[in-house]
């Protein structure tokens, strides 16, 4: 509610919008035989993106003369998404993160697609860590589409200044937290750059340390018999977790002299060679594109691993249908992603065209490839394979750079970890507090800071929402 009392200002000018440009997500009213399927997430620039979009547009209307696709550009963002769900402007199909299915479900932004999906074949073949995501009470509120799995990313020059690349293009890389500093100081040492860049501010220090205390064995909350959450971080190895980070300031000295780190910069720091590691989603291409870091500097290995093995938040973007739209709407999403070569295990010939369309075009735009995401499936999906074709065929850098980074996750040898299942957005807050503080002040106590974190979490949190 106060979300959405946040953003009532923006509520008129989405309305205006509507009115100005945007069709209704129901059937058009002039004929009802028609389905209108307003899709967001449209290229707003001219450019191979675009075009290979209007491509499938055309193909797809002619493929099926009963629906229209109308192309919205608003792509999802926590600025204005309650605005327009609240407006009921969402479009009928919209990308979000994994990350915010919990929220969407509940507060009935999505539409229940399980019949839907069960009739398409694709139900039963749903990985159970993306299920366990979009899936409440048995219904499944969404239409899994890409995983992502967490690693380190490198630049590959620094590596080399430093000594750390062999001939054949792989790198010598730490296997555990405790290697990784000694290896960022070994950078810092060789090339005066700084090894490490760590976020601190934004909710994205907290997200990125979830990482690094998972693999200390650190719960952050449970739930009671009663049903009740209850934050139980107030550890020795949290403190441990934490105290890894207050090393990497004030006994390695391998992070950047800027403390205050968000999204932006974090990559920003990556991408313009300013820092030699990063903790990335194997998604660090999209990141690093806007800063002109050649492409050839981009390598990935393993997430490294703590006392209690080698663990990787298991992220992604699912494709939802919004809550408003009928059932006629549902299909033609479906089979209008399913061409795209989107959340479906099976390839359709407009699907093939539009994944090799894809990777041709990140390639013509000198768009790092390589890295091989995880399934979003149970079987040998059609869709992974002809992706994987296409990874291989458009490979544009030296696979050795980033392939244990992909053998990692081929293998098992990395345990995947789910998001925390509540508040997490208020816990990665609380957690960005705790890393400034030990950043800033060098006699600070973790195991105190960690004690009062767990406490701010508990009553200022999870109280409420257990009420």
């Amino acid at each position: 509610m106060k979300k959405r009392l946040l953003c009532l200002s923006l509520v008129f000018c989405l309305i205006f919008t509507a009115l100005a440009g945007c069709k209704s997500s129901k059937e058009t009213a002039s004929d009802p035989s028609k389905v209108s399927l307003s899709v967001g997430g449209w290229p707003s620039k001219e450019g191979p993106a675009l075009d290979n979009m209007n491509k499938q547009k055309e193909a797809f209307e002619k493929k099926y003369p009963d629906v229209t696709i109308v192309p919205d550009t608003w792509t999802f963002d926590r600025q204005t998404f309650q605005a327009k769900a609240a407006a009921n402007l969402l479009p009928n199909v919209f990308e979000t993160g994994v990350t915010e299915m919990a929220a969407n479900i509940e507060q009935g932004y999505t539409a229940d697609v399980t019949d839907a999906l069960k009739k398409h074949g694709y139900y039963e073949y749903i990985n159970p860590y993306m299920k366990e995501i979009i899936e409440k009470d048995g219904k499944v509120y969404s239409l899994p589409m890409t995983f992502y799995a967490m690693g380190i990313a490198y630049n590959v020059s620094l590596f080399e200044k430093a000594g750390l690349m062999n001939d054949d293009g792989t790198p010598i890389y730490p296997k555990t937290w405790d290697e990784l500093a000694k290896t960022a100081k070994k950078i810092k040492d060789k090339t005066g750059v700084p090894g490490f860049v760590f976020p601190t501010t934004s909710n994205n220090g907290g997200w990125m340390f979830t990482n690094l205390a998972w693999s200390y064995g650190v719960e952050f909350m449970k739930q009671d018999k009663n049903g009740k959450w209850k934050a139980t971080f107030d550890t020795k190895e949290c403190a441990d977790a934490l105290q890894f980070i207050k090393d990497l300031k004030w006994k390695y000295d391998v992070l950047p002299a800027n403390k205050l780190i968000d999204g932006v910069e974090l990559y920003k720091t990556y991408g313009t060679g300013q820092a030699a590691m990063v903790m990335a989603a194997d998604t660090i291409h999209t990141r690093v594109s806007a800063y002109d870091m050649d492409i050839n500097d981009v390598g990935m290995f393993p997430m490294v691993a703590g006392p209690k093995g080698r663990i990787s938040l298991l992220g992604g973007g699912v494709m939802n249908v919004s809550a408003n739209s009928n059932e006629k709407q549902i299909d033609a999403a479906i089979n209008w992603l399913a061409d795209l070569g989107k959340c479906t295990p099976y390839l359709t010939k407009p699907g093939k065209e539009y994944i090799e369309n894809s990777y041709k075009a990140r390639a013509e735009d000198n768009q790092f490839i390589g890295t091989i995401p995880p399934s979003a499936w149970t079987i040998d999906s059609e869709v992974d394979k002809f992706t994987l074709e296409m990874i291989n065929k458009y490979r544009n850098t030296n696979e050795n750079h980033y392939k244990a980074f992909n053998d990692s996750l081929a293998d098992g040898s990395v345990e995947f970890h789910l998001e925390e299942p509540v508040c997490c957005q208020d816990l990665y807050a609380v957690l960005d507090n705790c890393i400034q503080e030990v950043l800033n002040d060098k006699n600070a106590d973790c195991r105190k800071i960690i004690k009062e974190a767990n406490k701010l979490f508990q009553q200022g949190y999870l109280d409420n929402y257990n009420n």
